[in-house]
């Protein structure tokens, strides 16, 4: 009864925050992280906007009303098509109803052009403009689904990567907290280009799973690791990073391998190769050495190359020779040529996106397909956690 209760009081003082953002229902996201603008050109593309200049009602936007927006010494100027300038502190869009949304164009820098869905608050920070989507979760979420895993697959998968998307951000909810957003529009943060050309349909996976998230056995969420195909088999957290995690262990997969990105190949010289192996030390001049080196099986995922008492990690493997996984064989095919033969694309450590994407054509269920990926992890609805009170 006690134990019950702490673990969920524990748990409410860990999340308080993310518990609140899910009711809430808004989150921050600071976009055009990766090439920081001085200077771009706004305009709404669906619905009215109003425009404010330092909470001073500015007046009303309309589709085809566009606004130059660039930093300016005293913070940022405003100019209309007619030439009317004004500078202020800070300026806020603000959408006039649900569906409005309104598009963003880089001058300077110049950029594609992106449209986003929500409010848009734009000041002059640390040189160039500081550019924030405050928008609904389960909008932000859309948005981050489609630019993860692209549009066309079957819904059950779109539930899928929207409750990996859901867990991750908001277990990661103020990584950027000192700079006045939550999140970024960058990968790290997860990848976000805005409002995406699927919205209607993966909004529609996001809401059928609000408020889920995936949590460890402390209700803890998890680390949603995931990747585009591993190959037939899922690799341990500790294989890619430092750390072994209980629910990021490797898995087989037979859903991904008949899938676009289950196989691959690299030449290199046997030159470079020799080359590279030197790096680490590996004695190339010694024949059997070079020899295990270079007709090398990896018929299940290692964690190293391993030659005369040296080695090589996979993933530094990957790194180094820009390859698509840490899943491969060495072939020499002639005293000239290396093949790189592989499995799979990307880091391989949590659930596998065309593995995920079959399973969801064949039938599976989204509860299913998280439990193959992640081991012993719970799925929970963050609303309903309150029950545990009476444990």
């Amino acid at each position: 009864m006690c134990s019950g209760r702490k673990l969920f009081l524990s748990f409410l003082f860990v999340c308080f925050g993310q518990l609140f953002i899910v009711h809430g229902q808004q989150v921050r996201i600071g976009i055009f992280r990766h090439d920081p603008q001085f200077s771009v050109m706004v305009n709404p593309s669906l619905g009215d906007y109003k425009l404010f200049g330092d909470s001073l009602e500015l007046g009303k936007l309309i589709p085809g009303n566009a606004l130059k927006i660039s930093g300016d010494t005293n913070g940022v100027k405003v100019v209309s098509l007619n030439g009317e300038t004004g500078v202020f502190r800070q300026v806020l869009f603000v959408p006039q109803d649900s569906a409005a949304d309104i598009k963003f164009k880089g001058i300077q820098p110049s950029g594609k052009e992106k449209t986003y869905r929500g409010k848009i608050s734009i000041d002059y920070f640390n040189g160039s403009l500081r550019i924030i989507n405050h928008l609904d979760l389960e909008d932000y979420l859309a948005g981050v689904v489609e630019a993860e895993a692209g549009y066309g697959h079957h819904q059950e998968f779109y539930k899928v990567q929207s409750i990996i998307s859901r867990t991750y951000a908001l277990a990661h909810l103020y990584k950027h907290e000192e700079e006045g957003f939550h999140l970024c529009d960058q990968v790290h943060c997860q990848a976000f280009k805005g409002k995406g050309k699927a919205n209607v349909e993966i909004l529609k996976a996001t809401q059928l799973t609000h408020g889920i998230v995936i949590v460890d056995d402390s209700l803890k969420m998890i680390t949603a690791a995931f990747h585009s195909n591993c190959g037939g088999q899922t690799a341990n957290s500790e294989q890619v990073w430092t750390k072994a995690v209980p629910y990021l262990r490797s898995v087989k997969d037979p859903y991904c391998v008949s899938q676009p990105n289950a196989y691959w190949k690299k030449e290199i010289t046997a030159l470079e190769w020799a080359s590279y192996l030197k790096r680490y030390s590996i004695p190339v001049q010694d024949s059997t050495c070079f020899n295990y080196c270079s007709n090398f099986k990896q018929p299940y995922r290692m964690y190293c190359l391993s030659s005369c008492n040296k080695s090589i990690p996979f993933k530094n493997m990957r790194t180094e020779l820009n390859l698509k996984s840490t899943f491969f064989s060495v072939e020499m095919l002639n005293e000239n040529t290396i093949l790189l033969r592989g499995r799979g694309f990307g880091h391989g450590v949590g659930l596998c996106q065309e593995g995920a994407m079959k399973m969801a054509k064949l039938g599976f269920d989204y509860k299913t397909i998280l439990l193959h990926y992640f081991t012993g992890v719970h799925i929970v609805d963050i609303r309903t956690l309150q029950n545990f009170e009476d444990f």
